[in-house]
């Protein structure tokens, strides 16, 4: 079982901590919909409550099922189809859990006292720390395509200029004689990025009088 990675048990583990969570929030507005905890009642509570069971059925369904398992027995068009709906579900998910976090903060600031337990306190430091590892992801992720866009632009860089770089190691000193026209050329490239730039802003000047 191939598809069986570090990767998967990996998202395994965090299914079931979210899944663990959402529990706790279902269960905890339950409760105060028993109690007839009228202070906790606001205009989010039921989604809170609604996307919670649908998230924890969602996850269900998707945790135990390895992604390169999908692309082997049901092609990739199905897998893309189901990574789009991740991501729609991922950015939901990111929603959620601000106007959960905010739920909780606002029954402290309310002083909603039906509300005060132990499940109270986990829904708010869980919530908070759900958005701050989806910030800290999507930085990390801005950062490692940032690495990946350079590292291939040097590497296509090398690739063009290759035979210009063992002429460079080889003779140094002829190379050295090319630098004046390299520069030219250089200095001309970036002349005619100018021109073209100027010429654009002097278009779309003209349109907006």
């Amino acid at each position: 079982m191939s598809y069986l990675d570090t990767t998967y048990i990996a998202n395994l583990f965090t299914s079931l901590i979210m899944v663990i969570l959402l529990i706790i929030i279902v269960n905890y507005i339950n409760k105060l919909e028993k109690q007839g905890c009228d202070c906790s009642k606001t205009a989010n509570t039921e989604f809170i409550k609604n996307f919670s069971i649908f998230a924890i059925i969602y996850l269900l369904i998707t945790m135990f099922i390895p992604h390169k398992l999908i692309v082997r027995n049901l092609g990739s068009t199905f897998s893309l189809l189901l990574s789009i709906v991740n991501i729609i579900f991922i950015g939901v998910s990111v929603y959620f859990w601000y106007l959960t976090f905010n739920y909780t903060r606002h029954l402290v600031n309310e002083k909603c006292k039906c509300s005060e337990n132990m499940s109270r306190d986990i829904i708010m430091v869980g919530s908070l720390i759900e958005i701050i590892l989806i910030f800290f992801m999507f930085i990390l992720g801005l950062i490692l395509a940032l690495v990946s866009s350079v590292i291939m632009t040097t590497f296509n860089y090398i690739n063009q200029y290759e035979s210009e770089l063992k002429d460079t190691v080889r003779n140094p000193i002829r190379s050295i004689k090319k630098i004046p026209s390299k520069v030219k050329s250089s200095i001309g490239d970036v002349s005619n990025i100018f021109k073209g730039t100027s010429k654009g802003v002097k278009k779309l000047i003209k349109k907006n009088i």
